[in-house]
């Protein structure tokens, strides 16, 4: 299985609506090391949102992915719907729906997504979960797919601060614990353009601290981007703006 993207979980009360969607009998855990989403009977979440939608049409014109599919880690019993909706219609159509039982954590489900999605009637399409358990459960998901890589990538993180000391470490911090980031090649690069960090502050191999005059964000952002041209022999294929 190779990841195309996951489903995250909010941090935040204030950013939940980016991430799902309750209902009055559905909750996020309080744990923020052990984030789950907790079901009561008929309850249901919806990721029909801006940030778990999979917008069918820019995948199948910008990749040569032939088959995609979600999995799902829940705990209880389930109907998992797949909804499609177009921009240019108010109506949503249901492409998929099936029941699951007796769902254990440790035995991920796993919904193929139709092959209408590289059609015509491609549009953007959204899971809604419901519980048919007295309780149930839902720890992580993934949109991932059979198919390998056509090429290796690695992922380069500027952030720029000017006396933001706490935030900036804060930021750092959670980047580098975060699993599905550890499993790719990292290189975060911190543009201090107030000149108050010290290479003691980041002692992981993957951050690179860079001094700078203030030159706000843009002049961060491009002290990086000349930095990495000039170096021949850089790996980093994407770079990632922290604004």
């Amino acid at each position: 299985m190779n990841v195309i993207s996951r489903i995250q979980f909010p941090r935040t009360p204030e950013t939940s609506g980016l991430y799902m969607k309750f209902d009055e009998c559905t909750s996020l855990s309080p744990c923020v090391d052990e984030t789950k989403v907790i079901f009561h009977q008929n309850s249901i979440v919806s990721f029909n949102t801006y940030f778990h939608s999979f917008y069918e049409k820019f995948y199948a014109k910008y990749t040569e992915l032939k088959s995609v599919y979600y999995v799902l880690a829940l705990e209880g019993n389930f109907i998992v719907s797949l909804y499609r909706e177009h921009h240019e219609q108010d109506e949503r159509e249901l492409i998929y729906k099936e029941s699951f039982e007796n769902c254990q954590l440790g035995e991920h489900i796993k919904i193929l997504l139709p092959n209408s999605w590289q059609g015509e009637d491609a549009g953007r399409v959204y899971l809604e979960i419901m519980c048919l358990s007295e309780q149930g459960f839902f720890t992580e998901g993934y949109i991932a797919t059979d198919e390998k890589p056509r090429r290796e990538v690695s992922l380069g993180i500027i952030t720029c601060t000017f006396k933001k000391e706490a935030y900036v470490k804060k930021t750092v911090d959670n980047i580098l614990k975060d699993n599905f980031l550890q499993d790719g090649k990292l290189k975060i690069f911190v543009v201090d353009n107030g000149k108050t960090l010290k290479d003691v502050d980041f002692k992981h191999p993957s951050v690179q601290l860079i001094p700078n005059r203030n030159l706000g964000g843009s002049g961060g952002f491009t002290r990086v981007y000349m930095k990495l041209y000039k170096k021949i022999n850089t790996h980093t294929s994407y770079l990632w703006m922290m604004i």
